[in-house]
């Protein structure tokens, strides 16, 4: 970690510079990732200067790009004054400048500052075709006032997109030098002369004017100066590009692997959200499946947060998310309506990461139904020993499952199921029919969710909330399979399945008629699902969550599941469990030596 040594700073000033520095004193500093620290020096004769230290890489990137376009803009003609550096030092883990301070300003907030930029544009700017090339350069130009690592973030933005759009609507377009941060902070009166000052975001070869609508959205009274605007739709569009450019910055500090996207309605993240769950997933991490999730079970207090990680513009990682105080939760909890935790990645490295990401933050999660025999779950069982994470964990179902590759139906029960079969032949002068996949109409879903409801007493139709509005929705999907056993068009069973992208069937809810009873309707069913599967090449047939008596008939494999629920260790409780553990050990140690 760096040390700054502020003394050793000073002395290389004054030995430079002849002069007797002191600190007067430090400015607090500014919670942006750019900020700068900031002293107040005095010389013997208490005249005041002003010390600006960068000593992270994005700190050092600012400064430089500030000394750089400070320069630059000196040399251009214009009714402006800057406050040049009087010494500067410039290196990759430490630069700094020393500059005069001003005592006496005043700031602007009328429409002198406005007046002389038109008159800057209108004798420098030039007007230029908007080719290929040149659109290009000014995106180019634009990107350059963030560092590079930030680039693939920006541009997958859909206001940077609708940016470059808007762009491209115009033949000709005036372009210069842009300040880029024309504020009425950034802009102050010493003497009756016009300082400006801050030139971080500075950039060339931009559309005039955005400084212009810049400066009056800082008066907060942009309608006053609108007469002096130049394309006032593309600067408004490019303002709040900005805006959220910064934010996302500065909230990420200097590590923007983690991108997390708080709606579903950016477009380019819903194209590579379904394009990493098609290479094979579980079906609830599918983009459909969490939109209608959340359309009919998101509260109003639950934030949605998806973590993703890009690697330029290909998503290589995604966990739908959404964050309750400071606890977060996959997507389908409570009401719990997946059978096991998972996340889309490339390669496992993505998951560490994501956990680096989530701890360092602190961030609390609870892992529902985590198999234990993923990826998922070694790498974070292996994550929270080695990096001392407090968490809870406890065995919670398990996931009875029927692999094809090494499935094969036992006499005894092949045999059970002729009997099924007979006895319907012989009970209702009929044969049992079945289709895999049905018609998922209303009509058809109506019966099938009546049915549930008859044979379970309500079951979760009735137990949760708008339950039956999302196995509508949802059906209407090519997630969902619904599969249906009947005799002379009478319905005996149905059996509500999600197909994912991993060729695996997932049993989600299985339904049978009473009337049927004597038929053992749902063993039938299932059987009939099950061969149509090993004839249509799929991989598994997975029974869900649970240890039913009835998966077992037909199962080869099971996982286990289990909750883990993780604690900040920042959180006060957690530190006073951590506490009194270590006291009762250490009593332990002392009573039983």
């Amino acid at each position: 970690m760096f040390k700054l040594d502020i003394q050793n700073i000073i002395e290389t000033i004054n030995d430079t510079l002849a002069m007797d520095l002191t600190i007067s004193k430090k400015f607090d500093k500014k919670t942006t990732a750019r900020s700068l620290i900031k002293y107040m020096l005095i010389d013997n004769k208490n005249k005041r200067y002003l010390l600006e230290i960068a000593t992270n890489n994005i700190e050092i990137f600012y400064f430089k790009r500030t000394i750089e376009h400070q320069e630059k803009f000196s040399k251009l003609k214009h009714n402006f004054k800057l406050n040049m550096p009087l010494y500067v030092q410039s290196g990759n883990k430490l630069s700094y400048a020393l500059y005069e301070y001003f005592d006496d300003i005043s700031f602007f907030s009328n429409s002198k500052p406005i007046d002389e930029l038109v008159q800057f544009y209108e004798e420098n700017s030039i007007e230029i075709e908007t080719t290929d090339e040149n659109i290009d350069k000014i995106l180019a130009n634009f990107l350059s006032a963030w560092p590079n690592q930030f680039h693939s973030m920006i541009k997958r933005q859909k206001e940077f997109q609708d940016y470059e759009k808007e762009l491209r609507q115009f033949t000709t377009i005036k372009v210069f030098y842009e300040h880029g941060d024309f504020t009425t902070n950034n802009i102050f009166n010493v003497s009756n002369d016009l300082y400006l000052t801050d030139f971080e975001f500075t950039r060339d070869f931009q559309p005039i004017g955005f400084d212009s609508y810049d400066y009056a959205t800082s008066t907060k009274n942009i309608s006053k100066y609108e007469n002096n605007f130049y394309y006032k739709d593309l600067h408004s569009q490019k303002y709040n590009l900005i805006e959220k450019i910064n934010k996302k910055v500065d909230n990420n500090d200097i590590d923007i692997d983690i991108e997390i996207y708080n709606n579903l309605d950016d477009s380019i993240l819903k194209e590579n959200w379904i394009k990493l769950y098609n290479k094979g997933a579980n079906y609830n991490l599918s983009f459909v499946w969490c939109n209608t999730w959340l359309k009919h079970f998101k509260k109003t207090n639950q934030d949605i947060s998806i973590f993703t990680i890009w690697n330029d513009k290909n998503l290589v990682f995604l966990v739908p998310l959404y964050k309750s105080k400071n606890n977060l939760y996959l997507i389908g909890s409570n009401p719990d309506l997946f059978d096991s935790f998972g996340l889309l990645y490339e390669n496992e490295k993505y998951i560490k990461q994501f956990y680096d990401f989530i701890f360092k933050n602190n961030y609390n999660i609870d892992f529902r139904y985590l198999d234990a025999d993923s990826m998922i779950a070694k790498v974070l069982i292996k994550y929270l020993y080695q990096n001392n994470i407090t968490y809870d964990s406890k065995i919670i179902d398990t996931k009875p499952k029927t692999e094809f590759n090494s499935f094969k139906i036992k006499t005894k029960k092949n045999s059970d199921i002729k009997r099924c079969k007979n006895r319907a032949i012989k009970n209702y002068k009929s044969e049992l029919d079945f289709t895999f996949s049905i018609k998922k109409d209303d009509n058809t879903l109506s019966e099938f969710i009546q049915i549930h409801k008859e044979r379970w007493h309500g079951g979760p139709f009735q137990d949760i909330e708008n339950y039956d509005l999302f196995i509508k929705d949802i059906s209407q999907t090519d997630l969902v399979i619904l599969s249906k056993l009947y005799i002379k068009n009478k319905t005996v069973a149905y059996h509500f399945a999600y197909m994912d992208s991993n060729s695996i069937l997932n049993s989600a809810i299985p339904s049978y008629s009473n009337k049927y009873n004597d038929i053992s309707p749902g063993k039938v069913l299932l059987f009939e699902i099950l061969e149509y599967c090993k004839n249509n090449n799929y991989k598994v047939f997975d029974f869900g969550r649970g240890a039913e008596e009835y998966k077992y008939w037909f199962s080869n494999e099971s996982s286990i599941l289990f909750h883990i629920k993780t604690y900040s260790n920042s959180n006060i409780l957690i530190k006073l469990k951590n506490l009194s553990n270590k006291i009762f050990n250490k009593l332990n140690r002392i009573f039983y030596a």
